[in-house]
């Protein structure tokens, strides 16, 4: 059973290879599910997600939200590292909170990370410092 939206699930999309599962909705996340359940990932946005699509390689993810339509790219760490940098708040948001969900995969991410604890964002900066918590292994 899935259970991690804490809002109304708006839209749900299957990769190509029907081995991942996205969900989104009114509690400004996205969440991408193994086909057993598991939540793999969640990506935390600024608004509501209305509608999210996988690409036919299943690379990236589009999601839509109000007047904002956003493509994800399956995260590695050197391109959420990079993302960190993206003049949109949204994306550096979700790459901190994506970061902190790798935990220890993510430990060559520490020194973006700490950088990013001074964004101008105090959404950036939370999530940078909660990804710094759980790849130290301090929080879950």
């Amino acid at each position: 059973m899935f259970k991690g939206n804490t809002g109304a699930v708006n839209s749900v999309s299957f990769s190509p290879d029907g081995q991942t599962i996205a969900s989104s909705g009114d509690d400004n996340t996205i969440k991408i599910w193994s086909l057993d359940g598991k939540e793999l990932q969640t990506l935390n946005l600024q608004n509501t997600v209305l509608s999210i699509a996988f690409s036919p390689d299943a690379q990236t993810l589009a999601s839509a939200s109000g007047n904002d339509v956003i493509l994800w790219h399956r995260a590695t760490v050197d391109n959420l590292i990079a993302a960190l940098k993206n003049p949109s708040v949204d994306v550096r948001r979700t790459a901190a909170s994506a970061l902190g969900n790798l935990g220890s995969q993510a430990k060559s991410a520490v020194p973006a990370l700490t950088e990013a604890l001074k964004d101008s964002d105090p959404g950036v900066r939370q999530n940078a410092d909660s990804a710094l918590k759980r790849i130290s292994g301090l929080s879950k």
